[in-house]
């Protein structure tokens, strides 16, 4: 499909397909934080009941953090570095994509409590600075950081605005990058787009309805 560059700088480059309209953004060699010795813990627990471990997502999951991260990254980096040079954004920040992790970054499944019905979490790991990232919206601003040169504060820590580096609450993170976000679905503030689960109280029997005998005229009386 035909492309052409619509921002770039010494960090990523990003592409817009000419007849769709979609970006994909493509970080420049080097620009990660990750190490592939930083991984899950090597333990796992598969027993008749109970499971614990993890595995790498499978690709569907991966493009799912992919296209929300390039989603944002579009509305908060390249949509603003054109206006800055007096350009127009044509695209359609809602198909953007972010081409590939930064090196050495991988996704992990994570398994656990009852093995026939698992609960199932996605951890990305791989920062040097960061033991893991839980959702999306989690490593957005880190990887937006990345892409900002990750510049670093007095004493050497990342001058970044995730939750982790900065230490703000998510949600703060939240209001800062995805104004609006916190009030609608992610009311719990951790960065997933979900609230709390709501609690199931004990099941209610069914009320079972009684006809009134009377109110029936006579002539309805058996």
């Amino acid at each position: 499909m035909p492309t052409s560059t619509i921002a770039q700088t010494a960090y990523y480059q990003a592409l817009q397909d000419t007849i769709s309209r979609r970006v994909s953004i493509t970080l420049a060699e080097g620009v990660t934080d990750a190490s592939a010795d930083r991984r899950p813990p090597d333990r796992q627990r598969v027993d008749d009941e109970v499971i614990n471990d993890f595995v790498e997502a499978n690709q569907a999951t991966y493009d799912m953090w992919r296209q929300k991260l390039g989603e944002t990254l579009t509305l908060v980096e390249v949509k603003p570095h054109m206006q800055s040079k007096g350009e127009r954004f044509t695209g359609v920040s809602d198909r953007s994509m972010l081409h590939a992790f930064p090196e050495n970054y991988k996704l992990f499944k994570h398994r656990s409590q009852d093995r026939r019905v698992p609960r199932l979490d996605y951890y990305l790991y791989g920062s040097v600075h960061v033991k893991c990232f839980r959702s999306p919206n989690e490593f957005m601003p880190h990887l937006h950081w990345l892409m900002k040169g990750a510049p670093l504060k007095r004493g050497g820590r990342p001058d970044c605005q995730c939750q982790y580096c900065s230490a703000k609450t998510q949600k703060e993170v939240n209001e800062i990058y995805f104004p609006g976000h916190d009030g609608r679905k992610d009311k719990d503030g951790d960065g997933d787009g979900r609230g709390k689960r709501p609690r199931r109280g004990p099941k209610q029997e069914p009320k079972v309805q009684y006809k009134d005998y009377t109110k029936l005229r006579p002539d309805q009386v058996a």
